[in-house]
């Protein structure tokens, strides 16, 4: 695993883990903003973008990985925890074995119970069209024809970084993120142990599986918040709406830090 990290690190802690697929520069547009407040961690999991090579193996692996970085590098406890979809399973990994880590944990569109079918559809999906899914050409499309759409944003840089690292997604890799993250992972009962505050949210044309897990969560930890973005699919605030993101990431920021 790999950590890429911005600022000064008298600062207070930040992280923003990816989502399945993508890596550090899942949050390109908001490194420059957010470092000149915040030491900004970005970890790119095992098997995406430059760790490509290196083999996925699990949800709970990642979030081992993930805290013993944290304390070896004697980092601050964390004012902000945050994950995209497999990121934000990661997350709620990590508050279920670490439970003081971090004052606030945002997890963004993700599942914490087993989801069998879609798993193996996914699996499905990728056995037949990995090679038509995930090559230059056809990401060079998906950027083309994303850049017709007059709601979404997405800059230059963030284009040019997709087109290089996702390609270099390996399909054993993403079998193992569905096997994992999808088929088999369950939120652990400790999560109600952690001490941080926890945001659940996604958008309101996510899968009906995202919205019970955040449900879930609340049933462990009461005092979670769940926030539902009108109008928007899976992981759409934070890839193609980065005023609106930063906006929703300040305003958590400044609530918690009333308490910190």
């Amino acid at each position: 695993m790999r950590f890429n990290t911005y600022g000064n690190i008298e600062n207070p802690h930040i992280m923003l883990i990816h989502g399945a697929g993508m890596g550090w520069w899942n949050f390109v547009n908001y490194i420059e903003e957010l470092s000149k407040l915040y030491y900004v961690i970005l970890p790119t999991l095992d098997g995406h973008s430059e760790e490509s090579d290196t083999k996925y193996i699990s949800t709970e692996y990642c979030a081992k990985q993930i805290i013993n970085y944290i304390e070896e590098k004697s980092c601050k406890k964390l004012l902000l925890l945050y994950g995209l979809s497999l990121g934000g399973q990661v997350v709620l990994e990590i508050l279920s074995t670490k439970d003081n880590i971090t004052h606030f944990a945002v997890v963004d569109g993700s599942i914490c119970f087993p989801q069998p079918f879609l798993a193996k559809y996914s699996i499905a999906v990728i056995r037949l069209f990995y090679k038509l899914m995930f090559n230059r050409t056809s990401c060079k499309i998906q950027m083309f024809l994303l850049g017709l759409s007059r709601k979404r944003s997405f800059t230059n840089i963030q284009k040019q970084l997709y087109i290089k690292y996702l390609p270099t997604v390996k399909k054993e890799t993403l079998y193992s993120i569905y096997k994992t993250y999808m088929m088999s992972y369950t939120l652990k009962s400790t999560i109600k142990n952690t001490t941080a505050k926890i945001i659940y949210m996604y958008g309101s044309k996510e899968m009906k599986c995202v919205k019970q897990s955040a449900l879930m969560v609340k049933n462990f930890v009461s005092t979670t918040c769940i926030i539902e973005h009108k109008g928007l699919n899976h992981g759409e605030l934070a890839l193609y709406y980065p005023d609106k993101f930063l906006s929703t990431i300040y305003s958590l920021i400044r609530e918690i830090l009333g308490d910190v």
